[in-house]
């Protein structure tokens, strides 16, 4: 059972939590991306609680992503570094 109503918030609200435009919620409601909410007869209202974990679902890691894996050729500075690498290796032993 879902908790009650207590201190729901109308579009306005909710956009100002979110920091985003009231126009901008309304579209996410409307193509289904937005935070969970309750129609209340022609009155749609969105719980805190919510939102807080709309939030927390949207948070991203800054870490940098991958480079992504080359396929193919080298490049020509790949095979110039492989090659230093090589030569770097056969100086050592």
């Amino acid at each position: 059972m879902n908790p009650p109503l207590v201190g729901a918030l109308n579009y306005e609200q909710a956009a100002t939590y979110l920091g985003i435009s009231a126009g901008t919620l309304r579209n996410w409601i409307s193509a289904g991306k937005g935070p969970r909410s309750v129609k209340l007869e022609s009155a749609r209202r969105f719980r805190p609680i919510d939102l807080e974990n709309y939030l927390a679902c949207r948070v991203q890691d800054n870490a940098p992503a991958p480079a992504p894996v080359r396929r193919g050729r080298p490049t020509k500075v790949e095979q110039i570094r492989r090659r230093q690498a090589r030569e770097r290796e056969r100086n050592a032993a």
